[in-house]
């Protein structure tokens, strides 16, 4: 690859973006966060490896910078979505901004939930606001929490469990939809999200009922 011409003075964030970006090439083509190493992207932007100590430490530093921005994207997505719509439908456009976002950007959904991880980061113990390695995705979660209790009028202890599980739905369906395209999906995006919506709404309130 022909070496890159040197940022002017001043433009350290525009070497950080094309940091992050060829990290982001490299997680796409391979899947593995190991793979994503300062030697690796100094070659894939065409800079010096020593030139980017200056913006991440190590190829962990450039993983967790990049998700945590893709994070920070999907969340500014999400309450876009909350913001513009009724307060009745609040819920299903925050779902379905979800899975647009995974289906649309199939690359950069790999980025925060498909990449291979190392063993230490894979035992890394999820207790309290460890829950989530990366604050914006805590964040994200957080707006899906609190439309499903705003949906359902459920306390938010039991609205964050009711979230997890609706989560989980979207999430299986945008990875599959991603892996498995020849699959018969019966349905548009829209239709999904709404039966997904639709049966986590009405299985949270059959539980509040219950006392369950």
């Amino acid at each position: 690859m022909p070496a890159r011409q040197r940022n002017p003075r001043g433009e350290g964030t525009r070497l950080r973006d094309e940091l992050l970006a060829g990290a982001q090439r490299i997680l796409e083509r391979t899947g593995n966060e190991d793979d994503v190493t300062l030697r690796a992207v100094a070659r894939e932007v065409g800079v010096s490896a020593p030139s980017i100590y200056a913006h991440f430490a190590d190829g962990r530093a450039m993983v967790d910078a990049l998700v945590d921005r893709t994070f920070a994207e999907l969340s500014t997505l999400l309450k876009a979505a909350r913001d513009g719509a009724e307060p009745g439908e609040r819920l299903f456009a925050i779902c379905k901004a979800y899975i647009d976002f995974g289906v649309e950007q199939p690359e950069r959904y790999l980025t925060l939930f498909e990449r291979r991880r190392t063993l230490e980061r894979s035992e890394l113990p999820a207790d309290g606001n460890r829950a989530f390695l990366y604050a914006n995705g805590a964040e994200s979660f957080a707006i899906l929490a609190a439309a499903i209790s705003e949906a359902t009028d459920i306390t938010s202890g039991s609205a964050e469990e009711d979230a997890a599980l609706l989560w989980a739905g979207l999430h299986g369906y945008t990875s599959l939809r991603s892996s498995m395209p020849r699959f018969p999906w019966f349905a548009d995006e829209e239709r999904v999200c709404r039966l997904l919506v639709d049966r986590a709404t009405l299985a949270a309130r059959t539980r509040a009922q219950k006392g369950v």
